[in-house]
């Protein structure tokens, strides 16, 4: 009811510019959805740009990580590229595992530093053993070559040279079995082994020379052996803490890399989410304004054509012979219409007034009419009248 007072309030003017005015509206919404669309869509460009970078950027250093790993690439170049990826990652959420990364090849860095003395320093140890033997076995070597010398050499330094002969080849073995330890953990058993076997060995030599002057030589090898066991043991602690930094080092870069990716999947499924949304709010906008529309239209419409209807259905009886000037128009409406109506009933009240006027003073002259007819009447009788006394 309220809807159809509302209408009947309205001019015509503004009944057909309400359709115009919905169309209005819905550009306006159309519109912003499509700017909003457009600037969603820009900043998730923008935010897919920056992940992508930042994706390429932790895969560049995990690389770089890996060619530390193998020796492929300096720890200073290494930390350059780190302080690099922590700037670009300034308040992001993978900042702090950046730096636990950091960390841990800086721990990396200083445990190979240790083992690369450590290395130096049982390298060093086995080529003063082997160079001490060498020396014992050459000075033995030039007696026994000399033909006045030779008969002085007794049993016991030639069994002396024996003992030179098996430490010499025992380190050097020890050098293989270490240089092999550097490529595959898995030798640290070996290595220990054949060091647990050398100390065997020079125990024995210890009690069979002592008392000789030669029970110094195994005490020396067998102080140079218990230095090598001791730091052939902290070398392989390092290189074990050095591979768990590692996995920890790459599992961490691999949950990163993993999370960006999800972070960048997530993103574009948002973005396809919300320019869906957009689209079906254009839609239903679309609609809704369609119902609406029509609606409004349809009921402009009707209200028009009916008042129209009225205005032709009465004028039509006004045009036939049997018009009735008493017959009003009664429309609700107050647009241009009511108004049509309300002035073409005035002007019926105005051509019923003068009409009854023109019929009231029609009656006055018939009566007046009437009148001179029977004075003209009574004139001619009495003239009659007269003629006939004339004659």
């Amino acid at each position: 009811m309220n809807i159809v007072n509302f209408t009947t309030r309205l001019k015509i003017k503004h009944k057909l510019r309400v359709p115009v005015f919905l169309y209005m509206v819905l550009l306006v919404i159309v519109t912003w959805f499509y700017f909003n669309s457009s600037r969603l869509i820009d900043m998730a460009n923008e935010e897919q740009q920056s992940l992508s970078a930042l994706s390429v950027n932790i895969y560049n250093t995990a690389l770089a990580t890996k060619n530390f790993v193998y020796n492929n690439l300096s720890f200073n170049e290494l930390e350059d590229k780190y302080d690099q990826l922590i700037a670009q990652l300034e308040n992001h959420e993978s900042l702090n595992d950046i730096k636990t990364i950091k960390n841990l090849v800086l721990n990396i860095h200083i445990l190979k530093k240790k083992n690369s003395a450590i290395e130096a320093e049982i390298i060093r140890l086995a080529d003063t053993s082997i160079k001490n033997s060498n020396e014992y076995i050459k000075m033995i070597g030039q007696k026994l070559a000399d033909e006045n010398t030779r008969y002085s050499v007794s049993t016991l330094e030639r069994l002396v040279i024996i003992g030179a002969n098996v430490n010499t080849s025992s380190n050097y073995d020890l050098k293989v079995l270490f240089g092999r330890l550097k490529e595959d953990i898995t030798v640290k058993t070996d290595l220990l082994g054949f060091l647990e076997i050398l100390l065997e060995n020079v125990e024995k030599d210890v009690k069979n020379l002592a008392g000789t002057p030669f029970e110094q030589l195994p005490i020396e090898a067998k102080k140079a052996n218990l230095k090598i066991k001791e730091l052939a043991a902290v070398y392989i602690q390092n290189i074990e803490t050095v591979l768990l930094n590692q996995a920890d080092m790459f599992h961490i870069i691999k949950e990163i890399v993993q999370a960006i990716d999800a972070a960048n999947f997530q993103n574009s499924e948002n973005l396809f989410i919300t320019i869906k949304n957009n689209f079906s709010r254009i839609i239903m906008a679309l609609i809704i304004m369609a119902i609406l529309g029509t609606f409004i239209n349809t009921l402009f419409s009707k209200s028009i054509s009916d008042s129209i209807r009225r205005l032709t259905m009465l004028v039509k009886d006004l045009a036939s012979e049997e018009g009735d000037l008493t017959t009003r128009m009664k429309l609700n409406s107050r647009d241009e219409l009511g108004e049509l109506a309300d002035c073409f009933n005035v002007f019926l009240e105005k051509m019923q007034d003068i009409i009854k006027q023109l019929a009231m003073e029609s009656s006055s002259v018939n009566r007046s009419s009437n009148e001179l007819t029977g004075i003209a009447d009574e004139m001619d009788r009495g003239t009659q009248s007269m003629s006939a006394r004339a004659d």
